[in-house]
């Protein structure tokens, strides 16, 4: 999750709002999920054992990276006329205070979907994980850390909310 949370933002930052039309990244959206663990299985050397933990980890970002890259190149600003007739180095000062602004919305809405991944791959791998936590969390066996968990979820809450412009 932390390679995701930030491999997207720096990759959507270094091609800018010309990769939400970029068909490379469409092509590599598209493939289903399933497909991208196939293929993490057929290109795996058999010499290695089977994939584990980290082969299903790569296969994971393979498929959602692509996704979130587009989603965040989308939310950039048009970069024609300005701040391009200003140079280089405005435009990606533009791209940076725009993803520092959008980076907290963007996890806020991102992080439950990704943790609920890891809960479902924890179930059908049989990883430990979140899973075994969170339900230690809901049987009220660990108030420590279900106090954590509603303190994360309300600071998401506070990210998502927007900003007051001064």
């Amino acid at each position: 999750m932390t390679a995701l949370a930030l491999g997207a933002p720096v990759l959507a930052w270094a091609g800018g709002p010309g990769w939400a039309q970029r068909r490379s990244l469409a092509l590599l959206e598209a493939p289903p999920d399933l497909l991208w663990a196939a293929l993490t299985l057929a290109l795996w050397p058999a010499a290695w054992g089977p994939p584990g933990l980290a082969g299903w980890l790569l296969a994971l970002l393979a498929a959602a990276l692509p996704g979130e890259v587009r989603w965040l190149a989308q939310a950039l600003p048009g970069e024609r006329p300005f701040p391009q007739a200003w140079g280089r180095r405005a435009v990606r000062r533009v791209r940076r205070l725009v993803l520092l602004r959008l980076w907290g919305r963007w996890l806020a809405a991102r992080l439950p979907v990704w943790l609920t991944a890891t809960l479902v791959l924890e179930r059908v791998l049989g990883v430990p994980g979140l899973g075994l936590d969170w339900l230690a969390r809901v049987a009220g066996r660990d108030r420590r850390g279900l106090a954590l968990w509603v303190g994360v979820l309300a600071l998401l809450w506070l990210l998502a909310q927007p900003s007051e412009e001064a």
